[in-house]
């Protein structure tokens, strides 16, 4: 019990600590609507302001008069607004009052003909607004019996079905809104939090059209809006800078959906507006790219999280946003004392937390602590702090823009976030304590020891990655040492880096001593970014690692001599093309290739490989012939034309015309017979044809009706994979254009996965039963259906349609291992 007890203590010791060092609010952006003041006039006005005769809902006013418990219900009224209309106590009036204020758009106001009261109120909408609306009820299906009322205003445009809704009011006992409120209610509610996200961020904001907002009572409307809209039933939000056209026909170029009986209540409702806004505002801030390099998800959802709980009502409520796979859960209560006990605690490295590739990997603790580094930053440290987003939006990688946006890297940023959760410092900003080694000078010393010891390839290719560019040969060094981790993020985030030097001296450390290292790990990669970054210097020593012992250190030199492109290196190529690894020898040949017809001595040596064992040689062999080859290699050409199928036989044939500048068809006969007589004069002279009437060929003849193809492309391989993704981003709704169904074959419309099972089944079931083939399922993890490929014998091909019919879809895409895996 005692060690309970502590723990205990400890805790309740942690949560008091986070009550007395809560970030302060001194350095908050200034809050237009100044104490005692009232702005009503000026618009986006109270509802006590505009002499509602309802209860005003438990929405807070933002007006400085109410706020500091006045009364704003006797101003004076805006200029041009009729005195009837401000006193009136029609409920109508009072929504084209409000509509007025804020600039809304409503249908059901524009439908109202009886009174006239108001029709001198000052920014009315015209009748193109009333066309708008019409135009816009259509589309979206309203009716007698499913009545929808709609509105839009600045930057929000919102559709609901939902006929009453149970409010709390700023008197406490609650009402029922109408529809027609509600729309009204839920634009104010939009335009708030889009004031409150343009405020603390500075603007910035790339809607260009307005978002949509759908509120529909029920789950299977709320479904039946999203395969419309968002193109699947499962998907409730487009976000990024308004790339849709199909939403609402156009009008709104991103937006969400949120249910009323998912939801349960008008409070949970709200809150779960205001978080999907905060989702679509920041992917929408500084461009408009929902790429997930510039939107990474930490940010993502701590800014949606720390939106929503900027509203005080919300700040102990929360909800759970996922992609594709399983949800995090727990309390929204508390989050600040709860980051004080995750930084007071044992938590991943943040560059960990960087490289979350989905919502659905976010952990309940990493949830609260994006929440943390967004709230504690904006209140605190707001301009360092946003110059660091605007990199990370702009593509930088977030340890680069914390160097150069906040003067820290992400691990001295962390540590400084735990000290300010623990009341170990003041605050967030710079103190003279603070002092470092200027931005530029390098890593420090805490940087360099993670370099060395970090063992997780995550956040060791985040670290890579987060150096930006190498400036010092020591860090080329330590980086380089790296490259023995197991890991191809971290050999690729190393050349990555390399391949952005500009330093000579780093420069000259990997064309020494980097191209010597006794690694062959060292020595490929290192020779790859050379090649990246043409460094004709390093040419010799490239061309002396053409004899490496190690296969891959050939490969990349081979690679990089061709990307290089010195025409001193072809004649080192040609003697050095011989090699008994098949990769090395493919990298070769392509390299080879990319001197063209100036390489043609190495045509013998290249046709001898169209018999070796491995297909993807004889392929590597065929495709440099035709863009190298002479007369030497239409005779292999021609011998293998008899003996290869499928692909191959087509890419032999390909080859045989580009050297020969021949169109004979694929009968290895016609071929024989004519490079018989051919053959003492050589290879005739390209002559392109001059007039296209003469083309001998027709077009290509469709497949019939028991020919294999796979959307529509014929099957010629006897050997087949088939990969299949079984992830729920596959529920997702398409349809295939007319135009496109002669192309594809006769494919359904209906989710992804319909589609793609549906292509897959009658490939397999044309099959001939000489071929052999596989089926690699996955999601999260890769299942192949047979451990080998197997013949396509009645029963297998039954067996292998039924795997397909009953596979379920599940988790996210992980589409590297089911290639890797096929491969």
């Amino acid at each position: 019990m005692r060690p309970s007890f502590r723990a205990l203590s400890m805790l309740l010791l942690l949560a008091w600590t986070m009550v007395l060092v809560r970030p302060s609010r001194a350095e908050e952006p200034e809050d237009p609507h100044k104490p005692g003041h009232c702005g009503c006039s000026e618009g986006k006005a109270c509802w006590h302001y505009l002499r509602t005769p309802l209860r005003p809902p438990e929405d807070p006013c933002r007006c400085g008069l109410c706020m500091a418990k006045g009364d704003c219900s006797t101003k004076e009224r805006p200029e041009g607004w009729p005195a009837d209309c401000m006193v009136s106590q029609r409920l109508p009036c009072f929504w084209k009052r409000h509509a007025a204020s804020w600039g809304i758009r409503c249908s059901a106001c524009l439908a109202d003909d009886d009174c006239h009261v108001c029709d001198g109120v000052a920014s009315l909408p015209d009748e193109g607004a009333a066309a708008t609306a019409k135009k816009q009820l259509a589309k979206e299906g309203d009716s007698a019996k499913r009545p929808i009322t709609l509105g839009w205003s600045a930057h929000f445009y919102v559709v609901t079905d939902i006929p009453r809704l149970k409010l709390l009011t700023q008197g406490g006992a609650p009402r029922v809104a109408d529809q027609h409120e509600i729309v009204h209610l839920f634009l104010e509610r939009a335009e708030k939090a889009y004031d409150d996200f343009d405020r603390w961020f500075g603007g910035g904001v790339s809607l260009g059209r307005p978002m949509a907002i759908y509120l529909p009572e029920r789950t299977a409307t709320k479904e039946r809006w999203q395969a419309a809209y968002f193109g699947n039933p499962k998907t409730d939000m487009i976000y990024g800078g308004g790339g849709s056209d199909k939403i609402a026909g156009g009008f709104c170029g991103n937006g969400f959906c949120v249910s009323n009986d998912e939801a349960g209540s008008d409070h949970d409702l709200h809150g779960n507006v205001r978080h999907m806004i905060g989702h679509i505002l920041f992917s929408s801030w500084h461009g408009g790219d929902p790429w997930q390099k510039k939107c990474p998800k930490w940010a993502f959802a701590g800014a949606a999280d720390w939106l929503c709980k900027l509203e005080p009502r919300f700040r102990d409520w929360t909800t759970f946003c996922q992609d594709e796979g399983p949800v995090a859960n727990g309390s929204g209560k508390d989050w600040d004392k709860r980051a004080a006990v995750i930084a007071a605690g044992r938590r991943d490295p943040i560059e960990k937390l960087f490289t979350i590739p989905s919502l659905s990997g976010m952990s309940y603790q990493d949830l609260v602590r994006s929440w943390s580094y967004m709230d504690v930053m904006l209140r605190e440290d707001r301009e360092r702090w946003l110059a660091a987003l605007r990199l990370i939006r702009e593509g930088r990688e977030p340890a680069a823009a914390f160097q150069e946006g906040l003067g820290m890297s992400p691990d001295e940023f962390d540590k400084r976030w735990a000290d300010r959760l623990l009341g170990k410092r003041k605050t967030m900003a710079d103190v003279p304590k603070d002092a470092r080694v200027p931005v530029g000078d390098g890593p420090d010393a805490s940087l360099k020891r993670r370099l060395k010891e970090e063992q997780d390839p995550l956040v060791l290719g985040a670290l890579i990655r987060g150096l930006d560019k190498v400036t010092d040969p020591k860090i080329a060094e330590l980086v380089c040492g790296r490259l023995d981790v197991d890991s191809d993020l971290v050999r690729e985030s190393a050349v990555m880096l390399f391949e952005k030097t500009e330093v000579p001296a780093v420069i000259e450390w990997l064309r020494t001593a980097g191209l010597a290292d006794a690694s062959p790990l060292v020595r490929a990669h290192v020779a790859r970014a050379l090649g990246s970054l043409k460094v004709a210097t390093a040419r010799p020593t490239i061309e002396a690692l053409l004899d490496d012992a190690h296969w891959l250190v050939r490969a990349n030199a081979a690679q990089a001599l061709a990307a290089i492109a010195d025409p001193a290196s072809l004649p080192v190529l040609i003697a050095k093309v011989e090699d008994t690894n098949p990769k090395a020898w493919i990298a070769k040949a392509d390299a080879l290739a990319t001197y063209g017809p100036a390489a043609s001595p190495a045509t013998v040596p290249v046709a001898a490989r169209l018999g070796a064992s491995d297909w993807q040689v004889r392929l590597t062999a065929c495709r440099a012939l035709a863009v190298m080859g002479d007369k030497d290699a239409v005779e292999p050409l021609i011998d293998r034309l008899e003996t290869e199928g499928g692909r191959l036989r087509r890419e032999i044939h390909k080859a045989l015309r580009a050297v020969t500048h021949e169109t004979f068809s694929e009968n290895a006969q016609s071929w024989r017979d004519w490079w018989k007589k051919q053959k003492p004069q050589g290879i005739p002279k390209d002559v392109p044809p001059t007039n296209p009437e003469d083309d001998r060929y027709a077009k290509p003849k469709k497949p019939g009706p028991d020919e294999p193809t796979y959307y529509g492309r014929r099957i010629f391989s006897q050997a087949i994979l088939f990969v299949l993704d079984l992830s729920k981003s596959m529920d997702q709704f398409i349809t295939v254009p007319p135009d496109a169904q002669a192309k594809l074959g006769k494919l359904p419309a209906g989710p992804r996965i319909m589609v793609a099972k549906a292509a897959v089944k009658e490939a397999i079931g044309k099959l001939d039963p000489r071929a052999r083939f596989n089926v690699v399922f996955f999601s999260t993890l890769v299942r192949p259906w047979q451990k080998a490929l197997v013949t396509a014998a009645p029963g297998t091909k039954d067996q292998a349609l039924s795997a397909i019919g009953a596979a379920a879809l599940e988790d996210e895409t992980k589409i590297f291992g089911a290639l890797r895996a096929a491969v």
